[in-house]
């Protein structure tokens, strides 16, 4: 099945990672993350994870003001920084709001509609 249960199932603990989503036939991005997951629903990870579009062809890193952790899994949550990019239950509840941990400089709302 699909879901962030067998994600975690199938890459917890295995090292780096790579997360790619579509949403319609218009958006292909995700996010590299540089520590294995896990689901202790503590916050973890380096500087060295980022997102990306394919769509748009750019890479969305750490901000450097953040100070981190840039990661947090819980059993049916996986998440690139404080909600840049969530990917919950069976995926079918996701979000997206760049400029929290990840970004590159969009003003306040624009990150919302970008990935």
């Amino acid at each position: 099945g699909r879901s962030v249960a067998k994600l975690h199932e199938r890459c917890d603990d295995a090292g780096p990672t790579v997360v790619v989503c579509r949403a319609s036939r218009d958006f292909v991005f995700g996010g590299f993350a540089a520590s294995p997951w896990n689901r202790k629903g503590v916050r973890f990870g380096s500087s060295k994870s980022f997102l990306f579009s394919l769509t748009h062809d750019m890479r969305v890193p750490c901000i450097a003001k953040h100070q981190g952790p840039y990661l947090k899994g819980e059993p049916h949550i996986i998440q690139f920084g404080n909600g840049d990019l969530t990917l919950a239950g069976n995926l079918d509840k996701c979000s997206s709001v760049l400029e929290q941990s990840y970004g590159i400089g969009f003003s306040r709302g624009e990150g919302r509609v970008f990935l």
